[in-house]
């Protein structure tokens, strides 16, 4: 429960910050990875910028990555529709879960200052993941082949390209499933809970003057609505992690089929677009019943 408490206070603070804060910390963040990724490709031999330029050729990338995005912004859209919930009801989990993370991000936060930290964030990871991650991951491969046979691996660049791809997508969808999955504490909360429900109800049912069959029923109920709360944010998770890891497979055989950075950033700049859009909606509902609330308790005194 520690850790918890600890997440909750540091939510809390970034709360609290003032919007320019909040992207200051963006062009902060940004920087850092973005120069993380800039060295690594440039001792990998790797263009740092995945062939992007000044170029027509950058150009015609990023006009196939708005069509490609096209289709996938829609079924993004789609996503956060009633109708996608009843079809797929660990979406709204997915979302409640996505809502927690970014909360205290999108709190107090415009349009504009949302979508030009979404920029922030989203850029300097697609350099991460494609021309340094790619590059790193095919030449630990490469070497870890030349070990074990003695021979290079660099004549299958089509296989480790393959292999680097399918590696970063797991890594990827494992990191946000984990991100969204029951953490330790609750899950041992959860469960002690569970364990104890019998004798909590008894306890209530002396208390209330309740029959000793309705206190084992209440705690039967109890112990089932525990457990599907656990297989609910299972399944959430795993949901989570396949969507991202399809999403990082899509942008990059889109940056292999190019060979220019600018059709993966196009593309991934307008799928967190509809996410980052829908979240900071919930938001700014959020905040708008807060208002209305206090101002009407204001009134009422």
């Amino acid at each position: 429960m520690q850790r918890d408490g600890e997440d909750e206070l540091l939510n809390s603070l970034v709360e609290q910050e003032t919007p320019e804060s909040k992207l200051q910390t963006s062009v902060i963040l940004g920087g850092v990875v973005t120069v993380g990724s800039v060295i690594v490709s440039s001792l990998l031999a790797q263009d740092p910028w995945g062939g992007v330029g000044p170029n027509v050729e950058t150009l015609t990338a990023a006009a196939t990555g708005a069509a490609v995005a096209l289709p996938l912004a829609a079924l993004r859209m789609w996503s956060w529709t009633p109708a996608a919930a009843q079809a797929v009801p660990a979406l709204q989990d997915v979302h409640d879960g996505q809502l927690e993370l970014h909360r205290p991000w999108l709190a107090s936060m415009g349009r504009g200052q949302v979508l030009t930290m979404m920029a922030l964030e989203v850029l300097p990871l697609t350099l991460l993941l494609f021309p340094a991650g790619q590059a790193g991951i095919k030449a630990g491969v490469a070497m870890y082949g030349q070990l074990i046979s003695g021979a290079g691996l660099q004549s299958q660049e089509v296989y480790l390209s393959a292999l680097a791809l399918v590696l970063t997508a797991l890594v990827c969808g494992v990191g946000r499933s984990l991100e969204l999955s029951v953490s330790e504490e609750e899950y041992d909360l959860v469960q002690t809970a569970a364990k104890n429900a019998d004798r909590y109800y008894r306890t209530v049912a002396t208390d209330v003057h309740t029959s000793p069959a309705e206190a084992s029923r209440a705690a039967e109920a109890f112990r089932f609505v525990a457990q599907a709360w656990l297989q609910t944010r299972g399944e959430a998770s795993l949901l989570a992690g396949a969507i991202t890891a399809a999403d990082v497979l899509a942008l990059g055989c889109l940056w292999y089929a190019t060979g220019n950075l600018a059709a993966p950033a196009v593309a991934a700049l307008a799928l967190n677009a509809v996410d980052t859009w829908q979240l900071h909606s919930l938001v700014l509902r959020r905040e708008a019943k807060v208002a209305r609330h206090n101002g009407s308790g204001s009134g009422s005194n």
